[in-house]
């Protein structure tokens, strides 16, 4: 299975091991939910942690596969990977990410969408790299990252999609530590039992209570912003962003 899942006592630990660094493709995509959906269902599991393999904790969207998409496809892929976000985002159990490599677009709003983030120290990068794309956030993925950051980075952050180094991510507010790369399973897992030492109800009530605005504002503007984000993606600007990215992936045999 592209992800594996480990139970630690009442935590489990979904370990993302899918092709080029977890870019989010449909397959990624159902693999998560699958996951999920054992995660959530299993009463004994009381925290989830999510890390990944090798140098990626996700790579963002899967260029290679969405560049060929014409605009059903790719109407039908930002509708599902953004419902995943959403979905992640009011996830009933606490969900602590293990940041263990680079985490940018996709990959950097699964982080945001958990409850704790943690980050290998290390030649990584986190970032929002969206509008620097050319296109803008999908109202699921934005809702992840705004909750997230605090306000005043969300220039940096979102709008300008700044890359971070993890001490860098740090000081604006994007993650809560980082630890040395030996130690990140083990911060976030001790992390994940705190959590799930809180009783369940209270914490899935009280966690959507809390995001409820965002959760609002999902459900009102998700057709229009996936829409919007289908426009941009092939309009001028995305579409040669795009095309040169696939053709440096293509070069280096990603």
């Amino acid at each position: 299975m592209p992800i594996e899942i480990a139970m630690d006592g009442h935590v489990a630990v979904l370990t993302l091991a899918c092709p080029k660094g977890n870019a989010m493709s449909n397959a990624f995509i159902a693999a998560l939910n699958e996951a999920l959906d054992r995660v959530e269902a299993d009463a004994a599991t009381r925290a989830v942690v999510l890390i990944g393999k090798g140098r990626a904790f996700g790579a963002g969207l899967d260029l290679k596969e969405s560049h060929g998409f014409d605009e059903k496809a790719q109407a039908a892929f930002v509708e599902a990977f953004d419902t995943l976000f959403a979905r992640m985002f009011a996830f009933p159990k606490p969900v602590v990410a293990a940041i263990n490599g680079h985490a940018i677009a996709g990959g950097c709003v699964m982080a945001c969408a958990a409850d704790w983030r943690v980050m290998a120290a290390g030649d990584f990068m986190i970032a929002l790299t969206e509008v620097p794309l050319g296109i803008p956030f999908p109202v699921g993925a934005l809702e992840c990252a705004r909750h997230a950051i605090p306000r005043e980075h969300w220039n940096t952050c979102i709008l300008e999609g700044r890359k971070l180094a993890p001490f860098d991510a740090l000081k604006l507010g994007l993650v809560s530590r980082v630890v040395d790369g030996g130690e990140l399973l083990k911060v976030a897992k001790a992390r994940a039992h705190e959590l799930a030492e809180l009783p369940a109800g209270s914490f899935a009530r009280t966690k959507l209570d809390l995001r409820d605005e965002g959760l609002a504002r999902i459900r009102e503007r998700a057709t229009e912003s996936r829409a919007n984000f289908v426009r941009h993606w092939f309009g001028p600007d995305a579409s040669e962003r795009r095309a040169a990215m696939v053709a440096q992936l293509g070069a280096k045999g990603g």
